[in-house]
């Protein structure tokens, strides 16, 4: 991991066993402060050299992420890393007759929901009746929000606002 990679707010992993100041192998650690290319944790007041350390898991019990272009929600972790695949994660979805399902999935095969202002150029939502897929995207000093430059199915263009994504397609 580079320290470029890092950032504020961040959960690490610990990689080294018996490592000084009460950090072991597996602990996960939140970065309080990012000093040269040193970090300094919540529970710290030394800093520590990046390449100790790994990102901890993004996603938690309870998360809803997108699974095959479907959101899920997580029910559980694997306790150890699978040696070919890394990290597992229990899911649990409905399928399309309304039944309840549930899958364990490699952590690569798991995406995050993005938030309506965190769409880019490429992505596309539903607002009322039409699909749009964004052209381009940009902040707006009149109305302090990004706004989406977009076209629809049928060649439309127009700006839309980030609150006029009513559904992020992800497909």
């Amino acid at each position: 991991m580079k320290i470029e990679d890092c950032e504020v707010g961040m959960k690490l992993e610990c990689l080294e066993e018996n490592y000084p100041n009460g950090f072991h192998k597996g602990d996960v650690l939140t970065v309080k402060e990012i000093i040269n290319k040193a970090v300094r944790f919540e529970k710290s007041r030394f800093t520590w050299n990046i390449c100790s350390f790994k990102p901890a898991n993004k996603f938690e019990v309870g998360d809803e992420v997108i699974w095959q272009n479907d959101k899920v929600k997580i029910w559980g972790i694997a306790p150890e890393q699978d040696f070919y695949d890394g990290d597992r994660f229990g899911i649990y979805y409905k399928d399309e007759d309304g039944k309840i399902k549930v899958d364990v999935v490699q952590k690569f095969k798991l995406s995050p929901i993005k938030k309506k202002d965190e769409l880019e150029v490429g992505d596309k939502f539903r607002n009322d009746d039409w699909i749009i897929e964004i052209l381009a995207k940009e902040y707006c000093e009149e109305y302090k929000g990004i706004q989406y430059f977009g076209k629809t199915e049928d060649g439309f263009v127009n700006v839309w606002t980030e609150d006029e994504v009513d559904e992020i397609i992800y497909d």
